[in-house]
This record gives structure tokens, sequence and C-alpha cells, in this order.
């Protein structure tokens, strides 16, 4: 629950899970590099 509630709009977030359809964790990054290109016209 920690890594979904530092979720923010550009974050990335990765599920993880076994044979049996059990997920084993959840995973995030907010990085520079998820931003939208935003260019000053």
């Amino acid at each position: 629950m920690d890594a979904v509630n530092a979720l923010n709009d550009f974050s990335y977030i990765v599920f993880r899970w076994i044979a049996n359809g059990d997920c084993t964790s959840v995973g995030n990054s907010t990085q520079s590099i998820y931003l939208p290109n935003l260019k000053d016209n």
C-alpha cells in the first residue's frame, strides 16, 4: 500500500505476480523521463 500511496500523476507503476495469479509486489518510480514533453510556444 505504501507504493500505491506514493503515486502521483507522472508515476510509473509495476506489478509482479506468480503463476497462480497472486500479486507478490507493487513498485513505482517517479522520474523526469516520465514527464510529458512540454515546450514553451
